[in-house]
């Protein structure tokens, strides 16, 4: 990611920080859309189906109320 996290300074930093732990909007098909069950691309929906993890490492995230672990959420061991 960018910025340490303490650096985040506005939304708009946070904002961006959480959209580089997402498929970026280019991408984001209509197969996508349908698996996704939204109409079109942004960052929170999409962070909440796919929790931020990324094939390159370990970090993810846990939303209020979700009862998860790794295990359930890794795309690769």
């Amino acid at each position: 990611m960018g910025e340490p996290i303490w650096l985040l300074k506005t939304a708009r930093d946070v904002r961006s920080c959480l959209a580089e732990r997402v498929i970026c909007p280019e991408r984001f098909d209509d197969d996508m859309k349908k698996a996704f069950g939204i109409d079109k691309w942004d960052v929170l929906p999409v962070l909440k189906n796919t929790h931020g993890v990324d094939f390159d490492d370990y970090t993810w995230l846990l939303f209020k109320g979700e009862v998860l672990e790794w295990k359930d959420v890794k795309v690769r061991d």
